[in-house]
């Protein structure tokens, strides 16, 4: 079998074939069954919110934060955030929430200025906290955590679909005799 790595060059319409080097202008159409698209949508880093509504508040999601980051602390794959803008789509910055404080395990700690899902593996925080403040009713706090569950049944449904759509991408290769290397 024969494996080539193949890479776009800046000239869309052109693909360079590595092992050869030699460009291939036409002599080789991939249908890689998706279109070539520039997300242009601007994700902002705040929400302009205050991180609490008061002093009571603040503490206890700086008091939960910092001990799940404690716990997790020798655990390079689980990232622990407070007050970080959560963007679920790819596209869209209005479905977006800034959760007093999140936990994603599978994902590496590290800095975010916000947590783009698409660009986690599309992986959800699979824990989310939301500190009651006085302004706060039960009936809110119960609407967002129907909400969370919805947002991550979607993400599930899209992870799926994206799985799918690269073991076609996989078949479509092996079939030019190209072996993938994702």
């Amino acid at each position: 079998m024969t494996v080539k790595t193949l890479i776009p060059t800046k000239n869309l319409n052109e693909i360079y074939d590595i092992d050869n080097r030699a460009s291939l202008n036409g002599d080789i159409i991939l249908d890689f069954g998706f279109d070539l698209d520039v997300d242009t949508t601007i994700y902002s880093e705040s929400d302009g919110k205050p991180i609490s509504d008061n002093t009571e508040q603040y503490k206890k999601i700086v008091l939960v934060t910092e001990n799940l980051k404690s716990q997790y602390a020798d655990d390079p794959d689980v990232f622990v955030a407070e007050d970080l803008l959560w963007y679920t789509v790819r596209g869209n910055n209005k479905q977006r929430r800034a959760p007093d404080t999140m936990v994603v395990f599978g994902r590496p700690k590290g800095k975010r200025g916000s947590y783009k899902q698409w660009l986690e593996d599309n992986i959800p925080p699979q824990v989310v906290f939301e500190i009651m403040s006085p302004s706060n009713t039960r009936r809110e706090m119960k609407e967002e955590r129907n909400e969370e569950r919805e947002r991550a049944d979607q993400a599930e449904s899209r992870a799926d679909q994206a799985k799918s759509e690269l073991e076609m991408l996989r078949k479509q290769l092996r079939a030019l005799g190209i072996e993938p290397q994702i």
